[in-house]
């Protein structure tokens, strides 16, 4: 049932997998050439769209048919395996017959690579899942435990609160940060780490408190999270974590952008600001606030911010060519590129599928047939065994022999019931049912005990069957092999080997399975 689940769920799951490397690929090569022609005329939050644009196109590749999405297209998917079934009744219960089997052990635990790969994709996301709920949680403590600063003891006056639209935004300080982070939501809030202010001249003071409400003003807590979420769904797809680096770098350059206009402070100035934020963040373990937007202050992305710092801010420019530029990108990027492809795939994938389970099932009929011929077959051999106490013992003592049989059965303890065993023995040593019980007293012993009674039930008790069929005499040889194959004494245990091969044939143990197998299975371990 499990594998049949994993199953059904990976066909749609490599289209869609399939289709976020494809397009995201495309969609990534599309996204950098226009990035490079209009980099100039596009300003960095557009940009930054762009690249999330290429993420929102890896994660929703093409339309998808998942269970239970459409009625319509499951039945027609269906279809083909209950016209195979109208064709063949002997198929009909189909379902019941595979579920059968997988409760009875017959059915390995089967999904084929695909099967696997989605077991891992959703281990792995279930993990990063896990991580984020926790960062989430560890952010959430952060923000709470902050202290509240006012403005004023920054060094803010009023004018300044205003043009930096800190009206509705609370600040705060905390121990746990090294550089300057922004936290959205119903009380949106700045938090700085403790002493910063002090650190800092008021130009790059102010320059830091605008790029942190930039980050709020458009939201960009909530992207980064949309941002993550994509990269963890996605997190096999190469297209998906470049879209996602230059996206990231692109949501800071903005923000700089914006800061610089705000408070107009010269570039050398923020350049120095931004060098004090990187030489302190460098110096401290931080929180890691993976939840909350701030300065980026790592690796590349902070030389090269350093680098465009220092050129200066170019004025905003609208024109035609920018205009141009982003309706290409979402004529190029928004639509899918392969319109019927997915659902070619996905009606392939099905085909084959259905194909695979026809001949699984019709392969499972045919073991079915064989191994119920193989059963009735001996279970008319062990009828006949019965039979033939009549010819020994009256009604009256085949009845006696049976209730100390089924005596025996009920007793608790190896002592009871090697008791009933050994009294049946006594009194009806050529009956079925004591060659049965032979076999059951050997299978309780151990050590040269049990190889002496297993021998006895060879040599007294050989033509004995249970009567589900069970050949008395084939089970004691194939105990006894075994017993001698794990005490070294392989010579021995192959002459039993040879006897169940030749002479027990199509006799089966309790499981049903053929004797001649189990042998075969012995000896290639010998």
């Amino acid at each position: 049932m499990i594998a049949e689940t994993i199953r059904s769920l990976s066909d749609p799951w490599s289209v869609w997998a399939i289709g976020a490397l494809a397009d995201g690929t495309l969609a990534l090569l599309v996204a950098g050439i226009l990035w490079m022609l209009f980099r100039k005329v596009i300003p960095a939050r557009w940009g930054m769209w762009l690249f999330l644009l290429v993420m929102a196109k890896s994660l929703i590749p093409t339309p998808v048919a998942m269970p239970g999405w459409d009625a319509a297209r499951f039945k027609e998917t269906s279809s083909p395996l209950a016209d195979v079934s109208a064709d063949h009744p002997e198929m009909m219960d189909e379902r019941s017959l595979m579920v059968s089997a997988s409760e009875q052990g017959h059915e390995p635990f089967s999904i084929g690579t695909k099967g696997w790969l989605f077991v891992m994709w959703s281990g792995v996301v279930a993990v990063g899942a896990g991580l984020s709920g926790l960062r989430a949680w560890r952010t959430w403590r952060l923000v709470r435990d902050a202290r509240t600063v006012e403005a004023a003891d920054l060094g803010l006056d009023a004018d300044w609160v205003t043009r930096l639209d800190l009206a509705g935004t609370g600040l705060r300080e905390s121990d746990e940060l090294s550089s300057p982070a922004a936290w959205g939501g119903r009380k949106p809030c700045v938090i700085l780490p403790t002493g910063l202010a002090e650190k800092l001249s008021q130009p790059q003071l102010r320059w830091t408190l605008a790029h942190e409400v930039s980050h709020l003003r458009h939201g960009d807590w909530a992207v980064s999270l949309a941002q993550a979420a994509c990269a963890l769904l996605c997190f096999f797809n190469p297209a998906v974590w470049v879209a996602g680096i230059a996206a990231s770098a692109l949501r800071e350059r903005a923000c700089d952008e914006s800061a610089v206009r705000v408070t107009g402070i010269l570039p050398k100035e923020s350049a120095t600001g931004f060098l004090s934020l990187v030489e302190r963040a460098q110096s401290r373990v931080s929180f890691n606030r993976a939840m909350m937007p701030g300065l980026s202050l790592e690796g590349r992305t902070a030389r090269w911010r350093m680098r465009w710092l220092l050129r200066g801010i170019a004025p905003l420019r609208q024109s035609s060519a920018m205009t141009a530029a982003v309706l290409l990108a979402l004529l190029l990027l928004l639509p899918s590129f392969r319109g019927g492809f997915a659902g070619e795939v996905a009606a392939h994938g099905e085909i084959q599928r259905l194909e695979a389970r026809v001949t699984d099932l019709e392969g499972r009929l045919q073991k079915k047939s064989d191994r119920e011929e193989r059963v009735e077959l001996n279970q008319r051999r062990a009828s006949a065994r019965q039979a033939e106490d009549a010819n020994v013992y009256d009604a009256e003592q085949r009845n006696a022999i049976e209730t100390i049989y089924q005596e025996a059965r009920r007793k608790l303890t190896t002592a009871e019931k090697e008791e009933v065993y050994a009294e049946l023995s006594a009194r009806y040593p050529r009956s079925n049912r004591t060659g049965c019980a032979k076999l059951f007293s050997a299978r309780a012993a151990s050590g040269t005990v049990r190889e002496r009674k297993l021998r006895e039930v060879i040599a007294e008790s050989g033509d004995c069957y249970y009567l589900d069929g069970t050949s008395v005499g084939g089970v004691a040889r194939l105990i006894l092999a075994q017993d001698l194959v794990a005490a070294g004494r392989t010579d021995e245990a192959g002459k039993w080997l040879d006897e169940l091969e030749k002479d027990f044939a199509g006799y089966l143990d309790h499981e049903g399975n053929p004797l001649e197998d189990a042998a075969r299975e012995l000896r290639a371990g010998l």
